[in-house]
């Protein structure tokens, strides 16, 4: 194994990430890595972290996704720049998210991201030297999910210190207020942060995190990641019975039987479908920042690939379009990435696209 740790002038003494000998795409990914974090580090000893936007960040490391000579130099396959793409954005999501939460936890988040540093610096350990595409993608995948853990932890320990968290109830029993979304198209694109004063919608207390319970989570079991996303469905609105007919099949797939839990879902992703696509099986989005970016957020929840890649659950299609497969990964990646609980019964609570009494908001 031959690992070099280089000194960039753009990162500061806090934040020093190593690379790996001949691995120029996980090494341009290590680089932006490295300045987004040492960024966060110094907004927050400055007091003007929630400052620091995706945009922001994007801007200040000079880095467009995809568009790196060292990933359009080393003969990537089209699936493998997407995948690359889509890392690259959501890395710059997630710290912007950690430093919209860094509010009063300031001491928290600089030990988390100090944490994150060594986390990282173990996985770009366990990389050989001369790696090929799809091993530096794997490494990159794995960086991108510890930045994403960090980010929960902060954004956990920010909830925990929030006066309005005691008054989120640990349960939602839906409503019967009608979605005002009316298929907006919401993006896919993650970094929805739940939060206590935020959405323009009515809702309340909602609005904050409530954390998973004794029903369990996300759960890997179900999860079989595939390299292919690859196929494409007609345009067709699917009837209220059909999509209800899809979830259901997306639910077995989660191994989710109890049909309160299974009401729950169905309620929230009623309102979330309509939301996103409208109920159109082939519905695709070509216009928003994923697009822009190469991943476009496709079918009945509009994921993008990356998300479906990750998330995708063992035994459904591997076609991202296809509305079981689709649904199954979205219900997967909300449960990891928002905490929503296998009943659930905090689905409306976490993910504000799910929720009849707030306003659309992509998730």
């Amino acid at each position: 194994m031959m690992v070099a740790s280089l000194d960039l002038p753009a990162a500061g003494a806090d934040v020093k990430l190593n690379r790996v000998s001949q691995a120029p795409m996980l090494n341009d990914f290590i680089s932006t890595t490295e300045q987004v974090m040492q960024l966060l580090l110094d907004t927050l000893g400055k007091g003007t972290a929630q400052q620091l936007t995706a945009k922001a960040l994007n801007e200040a490391t000079g880095q467009s996704a995809g568009n790196g000579a060292a990933a359009t130099q080393y003969h990537a396959t089209d699936t493998q720049l997407s995948q690359y793409k889509s890392d690259l954005n959501t890395l710059d999501t997630h710290i912007a998210d950690i430093a919209q939460k860094s509010a009063g936890i300031t001491d928290k988040t600089r030990a988390e991201v100090k944490a994150l540093r060594d986390t990282i610096n173990g996985i770009i350990g366990g990389v050989p030297a001369k790696p090929s595409v799809q091993a530096q993608l794997g490494a990159i995948d794995q960086i991108d999910n510890a930045v994403g853990k960090a980010e929960d932890a902060v954004v956990q320990a920010w909830d925990l210190n929030n006066a309005h968290g005691a008054t989120v109830p640990q349960s939602y029993q839906g409503g019967d207020g009608s979605s005002s979304g009316g298929g907006s198209g919401g993006s896919s694109f993650p970094g929805f942060i739940p939060s206590s004063s935020g959405g323009s919608g009515s809702g309340g207390g909602r609005n904050s995190y409530v954390p998973t319970n004794g029903s369990g989570g996300y759960n890997s079991q179900y999860t079989s990641p595939v390299n292919s996303t690859g196929g494409s469905t007609p345009h067709r609105r699917l009837s209220s019975t059909e999509i209800d007919a899809y979830i259901g099949k997306a639910l077995d797939a989660l191994g989710i039987t109890d049909p309160v839990a299974r009401a729950n879902w169905t309620r929230g992703y009623r309102v979330l479908i309509e939301r996103e696509s409208g109920g159109d099986i082939g519905s695709i989005n070509l216009s928003d920042s994923n697009a822009r970016a190469g991943t476009p957020s496709q079918g009945l929840t509009q994921t993008i690939p990356g998300t479906f890649s990750a998330y995708h659950v063992a035994g459904t299609s591997s076609n991202i379009t296809d509305p079981q497969a689709n649904i199954a990964a979205s219900m997967n990646y909300v449960m990891a990435r928002y905490h929503v609980s296998r009943d659930g019964s905090n689905l409306a609570a976490n993910v504000q696209q799910a929720d009849p009494g707030r306003s659309p908001k992509g998730y």
